[in-house]
């Protein structure tokens, strides 16, 4: 981050220029430190305008960021309320150049330059290599009619990025959006993509072995009914094998129907090339058509003692629900009074009352258990109709299926009758067989196969590809490496004694992040009780992430190593109350009641600055990239440690002015 700043009415240029490490902006309460971090976000394609209403909103036409790159320099701009954004690249790194440049923003900011948000959003992501166009797995989204998945923009840096007055201590929420659910959900999900884990590569991958498993199940679904078609074949093979040798008195051809089946081809040869002979002495056919009549009487039997099964079944159905007609029906009293009885001659107390409603009582339960029965017995009823349903349905295919094996033999003696034609009969079997094979060779079955075999294979060859790309393990590893900096972080910063050592733990999986006291216990932000601690909590976890984009800057991670933090010390020394010419922390102190604190709440905020600045040294050391941390905070003059001078970090101070200068 280069330069954050405002174009006032009168052209005039108000801005903060920034370098690598440590960044301090200071001064009192109401002079314009917050806005900077309301400004960077509203030029990086907010939808919404939070730059703080009042002196900068009043005198600022347009609002502009400035990111410095290897070889050039790339202007973002928006006008107020706007939603039309401003992106210009300056080649080079010359600054005085830029600023030349910018101090005419009539003739640098040309309307030619603005466009649509979303353009703008595009745009600008290419720069940072975000150039995802679908991460979609599924292939058929676009198809079942539903949106595709919001790609990666630069929208979702700024949850990583910014920690606002109001989040920076929070105790309830950790990230900046995560109050909108969908926004939360895509931060954690973009965040391997955003981390560098994962490219449109893995998600064309990902497509096409969804689409690869999908036409495999459609084969495998169609396999089962291709056996069904097998049987069924077989079984039309055989009958009419039967019906030719009954017809002609001698076989077709020297094949089974399980070897016609397997060899259609040769046994369609051998068949066409067959002459039909009759055999008059035959009594194939007599011998068939007694077989049939006998299997046919024998299925009928078995459907009348259906049909008369089904009556029964219907007549206990119709007596259940007439018997709970009929029992619901009967008069219930409302009410009931009983007195004692006395003998009217002799006045002596009798029982009979007493037990008569003591049966009555029995009677209603015994009524209660009937109806329950009665619904019992119509479920089962109906569960046994279905099942004899069936049992018809299948024996009239079976009687279905012995009439057509009886109509050539009966056509037989119709045909002898008429055209005195002995081999008609017999001729059409073997014609009807020759066409049933045809049948079988022009919709062959070994093609399933063949296709389920290469769809088999893609599917292996796919699951290895993703296999490769280790998501799951390297995502376990990189959470490890945040954990473990994270801890390393927070033991240097002063968390209450109950939390020390630092044990936080972040999950990728949800973005949670806690305290664990135990193998059992996780203590959670909203838990942890102190302002002081919900503070630590989140500088290490983000000063930790921010490590990890610088470790992971040259391996593909897209985020850029920049923070914003908005008044990290307000646990200790509340912004509102300072309105001084100085930063005077003892002053603060009781005006906030703190007094007694005073030595250590100062020596905290020290510390503070003293590891932000160390941190940015260290983690160029380590990973040859410096980041970079934007404090807004009305802290000033402070002695840091281990040789940092506070003062080689304030890029600002806005004690005698505010961001917009009175002149």
């Amino acid at each position: 981050m280069k330069y954050i700043g405002v174009a006032d009415y009168e052209n005039k240029l108000h801005y903060v220029s920034f370098l690598p490490g440590l960044n301090i902006i200071t001064g009192k309460s109401s002079t314009g430190k917050s806005a900077i971090i309301e400004i960077f976000d509203y030029c990086l394609g907010s939808t919404e305008d939070t730059i703080p209403v009042g002196v900068i909103t009043d005198r600022s036409k347009l609002f502009f960021t400035v990111f410095q790159f290897p070889t050039y320099m790339l202007v973002t701009a928006r006008f107020a309320k706007a939603n039309r954004c401003f992106l210009q690249e300056v080649m080079g790194r010359d600054l005085d150049y830029l600023l030349g440049l910018l101090k005419q923003p009539s003739a640098f900011f040309d309307e030619r330059r603005f466009m649509p948000l979303d353009d703008f959003k595009k745009s600008v992501g290419r720069h940072f290599a975000i150039t995802l166009e679908n991460i979609d797995e599924d292939p058929f989204v676009k198809a079942s009619g539903r949106s595709k998945t919001e790609t990666p923009s630069v929208r979702s840096f700024s949850s990583f990025m910014l920690q606002h007055q109001n989040l920076v201590a929070n105790k309830h929420a950790i990230f900046y959006r995560f109050d909108q659910k969908y926004k939360r959900d895509q931060a954690i999900d973009h965040f391997k993509i955003l981390m560098g884990l994962v490219g449109e590569g893995y998600f064309d991958l990902a497509k096409d072995f969804e689409l690869a498993k999908y036409e495999l199940k459609k084969i495998q679904t169609q396999i089962p009914k291709m056996q069904q078609r097998k049987e069924d074949g077989i079984k039309e093979y055989k009958r009419y094998l039967s019906e030719f040798e009954a017809l002609a008195g001698n076989s077709m051809v020297q094949m089974t129907a399980d070897e016609i089946w397997a060899d259609p081809k040769s046994a369609q040869k051998l068949i066409s090339g067959r002459s039909v002979k009759i055999d008059v002495l035959s009594n194939q056919a007599d011998q068939l058509r007694r077989k049939l009549l006998d299997e046919q009487a024998g299925v009928l039997v078995k459907k009348r003692r259906a049909q008369g099964q089904l009556r029964l079944i219907d007549g206990s159905i119709k007596s259940a629900v007439q018997f709970g007609l009929d029992m619901t029906g009967s008069g219930i009293p409302k009410s009931t009074e009983l007195a004692e009885a006395h003998c009217p001659w002799c006045e002596t107390q009798i029982s009979i009352p007493i037990i008569e409603a003591n049966k009555l009582a029995a009677a209603i339960e015994w009524l209660n258990g009937e109806l329950r029965l009665s619904a019992y017995a119509r479920e089962s009823f109906v569960e046994e109709r279905r099942k004899v349903d069936g049992e018809l349905k299948e024996i009239n295919h079976q009687l279905k299926r012995i009439q057509a094996d009886l109509r050539p033999l009966e056509e037989e003696i119709e045909k002898l009758q008429t055209s005195k034609s002995i081999d008609e009969q017999a001729m059409k079997a073997k014609l009807k067989l020759e066409i049933a094979i045809q049948a079988q060779i022009d919709k062959p079955l070994s093609e399933l196969e063949k296709e389920k075999k290469h769809w088999q294979g893609r599917v292996k060859e796919l699951d290895e590809q993703l296999t490769a790309y280790n998501i799951e393990e390297r995502l376990n590893g990189l959470q490890e490496a945040i954990n473990t900096k994270m801890c390393e972080i927070g033991d240097h910063f002063d968390f209450e004694a109950t939390y020390m050592p630092v044990n936080l733990k972040f999950d990728l999986e949800s973005f949670d992040l806690w305290y664990q006291r135990d193998s059992n216990t996780r203590v959670y932000l909203r838990s942890m009780g102190s302002g002081a601690n919900w503070l630590y909590s989140h500088l290490a976890l983000f000063m930790s992430l921010h490590h990890q984009f610088a470790a992971r800057s040259d391996e593909g991670c897209k985020i850029p190593p920049i923070l914003f933090l908005d008044q990290p010390t307000q646990v200790y020394f509340p912004a509102s109350l300072d309105d001084g010419k100085a930063f005077e922390p003892r002053e603060l102190a009781k005006q906030a009641k703190r007094e007694e604190k005073l030595d250590a709440d100062l020596g905290s905020v020290i510390n503070m600055f003293t590891q932000f600045a160390k941190f940015c040294a260290e983690t160029e050391k380590e990973t040859g990239v410096m980041p970079q941390i934007i404090v807004s905070d009305h802290a000033d003059n402070l002695e840091l440690g281990e040789g940092y001078v506070f003062k080689d970090y304030v890029r600002a101070n806005w004690r005698e002015r505010g961001f917009i200068a009175d002149d």
